[in-house]
């Protein structure tokens, strides 16, 4: 159990690791004979088709099924064939990798929404809709696997199946606020897939629906899906729940495939957040930044997240260490060095994890002091914490343009002069990003402008030749 929990713990943010389900109304599937939609008319597409509708699903040739159907007369389609678009889906992506799994999660779901009929003109989902026996929970598996985030109406309608089935409301089922965790899983066992929606197991087929054995070990605060990521194991035929609340201080629920159905394994009860926390304090004082940051990346990182001070050290270690590297000519491992700080230090900071600005810096400029308001609040570190992220974002930006990415640091250093308007260096390193773009007497102005705000020198030897 321990070396499962620490394999998985390893797997967390890996969630293409745990593809994800929920289930639906009436799970069981009809049983209807299969469909087969002939067309109408020539079809959507630039050559006839020469398979059936049967056909081209089984085959996972989306596009061709999509063509039929669009060429065909306004059917309503039972339930049965619209589980099996969606089983085929899973069963060819489960067996595929990359790009290919991607196509078959896209194909058969957007087949599978067409196929419903399940919406009005407005985008509203008609009454009735969908058909008795539509199993939600390969709607779901199909909708998470492919990491859809738009609104849904048929997603919405299957997680209101889910919380029905626990008796719970939506909000105790999924986490709608967007907390990470996501208790949905699809697991292969062998010649078997299985669906993971909740506490509620499904094989792919729909002969097999049964609660995850052992949920009487568990208090009922405990027993509420959205605090649990769903893992598999694929070898030993198990999933584990694990608990994420209290951060990162849950319990781990296991159950293993017994050939015939699950059963209870263990309950352990873990500290995950609080091992984080000290693997990637360990690294940052140890100054190996890249190592904390996978530790981050791989840990259950509620402490971390909720520390401004540990990312207040991390760009500090950045800095050190992104100077070292620089001083013996490395620039672009000093770039990763604060690189990886500031990936620790972007959820606490609220920054964007592409630029390292404060978050919708688009939409609403503002200065440091505003920003450090917003995220330190009454904090009395606030003004130390603002200084640190300024001179690590400046330094960032000066590694950029040292390591020839200068139209990537221009945004940041522009951002800059209006985050801190007196930064003397954020002027100096925006002249020499338009400088390296050719784009010398733009650059000019920015040269003046940090020799005026340093009256008294001394000036690197490039601004008195490129400002004289």
């Amino acid at each position: 159990m321990k070396t499962l929990r620490w394999l998985l713990m390893g797997m967390v943010i890996l969630s293409a690791a745990c593809a994800r389900a929920t289930s639906g109304r009436d799970s069981q599937p009809t049983t209807e004979a299969p469909v087969n939609v002939a067309p109408a008319g020539p079809a959507a597409s630039s050559r006839p088709p020469t398979l059936t509708f049967e056909e081209a699903i089984q085959s996972g040739d989306w596009a061709a099924a999509q063509a039929i159907l669009e060429s065909g007369r306004e059917l309503s389609f039972p339930a049965s064939v619209l589980n099996r678009i969606m089983i085929q889906g899973l069963r060819l992506a489960m067996n595929a990798e990359g790009a290919e799994a991607r196509r078959h999660l896209e194909g058969a779901l957007a087949l599978v929404r067409k196929a419903c009929r399940c919406l009005d003109d407005r985008g509203r989902l008609i009454p009735g809709m969908p058909p008795k026996g539509f199993r939600g929970e390969l709607y779901l598996a199909l909708y998470h696997m492919q990491g859809a985030t738009s609104y849904d109406p048929l997603y919405d309608w299957a997680i209101e199946q889910v919380a029905q089935r626990h008796r719970l409301s939506k909000e105790e089922i999924f986490d709608l606020s967007g907390i990470k965790t996501n208790p949905v899983g699809v697991c292969r066992f062998g010649n078997r897939i299985f669906v993971v929606a909740g506490f509620w197991i499904f094989d792919l087929e729909g002969s097999l629906q049964q609660e995850a054995p052992g949920l009487d070990s568990l208090s009922e605060g405990e027993r509420l899906p959205r605090l649990y990521y769903v893992f598999c194991d694929e070898k030993e035929q198990k999933i584990q729940w694990i608990n994420v609340s209290g951060g990162g201080r849950g319990v781990s629920l296991e159950a293993e495939w017994d050939g015939e159905g699950f059963r209870h394994v263990e309950t352990a009860r873990t500290d995950l957040a609080a091992q984080t926390y000290e693997e990637v304090r360990r690294q940052i004082e140890a100054g190996r930044l890249e190592e904390a940051f996978e530790a981050y990346a791989k840990g259950f990182t509620n402490e971390v997240d909720a520390d401004p001070e540990l990312a207040a050290l991390a760009l500090q270690q950045g800095m050190a260490v992104a100077r070292q590297r620089a001083e013996a000519g490395d620039v672009a491992r000093a770039r990763r060095a604060l690189h990886a700080a500031f990936s620790i230090a972007s959820f606490r900071y609220q920054l964007d994890g592409g630029t390292f600005l404060p978050m919708d810096w688009n939409q609403r400029p503002r200065s440091l002091e505003e920003w450090a308001q917003e995220v330190f609040g009454a904090d009395p570190r606030a003004p130390s914490f603002a200084r640190t992220y300024r001179d690590a974002l400046t330094e960032y930006a000066a590694l950029l343009v040292q390591d020839h990415h200068p139209q990537e640091a221009e945004p940041i250093l522009r951002a800059l002069i209006i985050l801190a308007p007196n930064h003397a260096p954020a002027y100096l390193y925006l002249g020499d990003a338009l400088w390296d773009q050719g784009k010398p007497e733009e650059a000019r102005r920015f040269y003046q402008r940090y020799q005026e705000l340093t009256p008294g020198g001394p000036w690197p030897d490039r601004v008195r030749e490129r400002a004289p």
